[in-house]
């Protein structure tokens, strides 16, 4: 199992694709999956070190995912960052941090921003 794994959970697979070309470019083994059960299944058969999800997924919202992740003894260490094109109020804020949510940037993202979060949350390639 490679110690560089990083799940992007988005519905558009025009985002999926550009994050993991910037990830694999970097050393990273990139996992993907495009709605909530997927991410799911996939973190907890994977065990990634860290989960990028889009907070507003077709079958589940991404706090939910966050959720479930944590209740699994093998997937509730895993950093989350969040990510959505609305901007997150404190309410909102607060609903992630306690779904095990460590951060959360807004789309479009820069990949400068990217990187700044997958260098305090992820290991370095």
């Amino acid at each position: 199992m490679s110690s560089k794994r990083i799940l992007i959970v988005d519905d558009w697979p025009d985002i999926r694709a550009l994050t993991a070309s910037f990830l694999h470019r970097r050393g990273y083994e990139v996992l993907q999956a495009k709605n909530g059960k997927e991410a799911i299944q996939t973190a907890v058969k994977e065990n990634p070190n860290l989960v990028f999800v889009d907070l507003r997924l077709p079958d589940m919202e991404g706090v939910e995912v966050g959720r479930a992740l944590h209740k699994f003894p093998t997937t509730g260490h895993i950093p989350l960052v969040g990510w959505t094109i609305d901007p997150a109020s404190k309410p909102a804020r607060e609903a992630l941090e306690g779904a095990g949510f460590v951060d959360c940037i807004e789309k479009p993202f820069s990949l400068v921003a990217l990187e700044t979060l997958i260098e305090r949350f992820a290991p370095s390639a």
